[in-house]
């Protein structure tokens, strides 16, 4: 009879803002530890593949 008044009502009827801010603050860490993660591998893939490219290039001069 009254399930359209509990919809709309949140899971923690009385949230704990440090608690949620704490929360909000750990997933951000995580998501961006996750980004320069996935960054630097770019990177160092990238960087791999300019070395190999160097070392098989027959136009570069190598030291005597």
């Amino acid at each position: 009879m009254y399930a359209r008044n509990d919809f709309n009502r949140p899971f923690y009827p009385n949230p704990n803002a440090r608690f949620v801010l704490a929360a909000v603050q750990q997933r951000f860490a995580a998501w961006v530890d996750l980004f320069v993660a996935r960054w630097l591998e770019r990177r160092a893939a990238n960087a791999k593949a300019a070395q190999r490219w160097f070392e098989n290039d027959p136009n570069v001069d190598k030291a005597p």
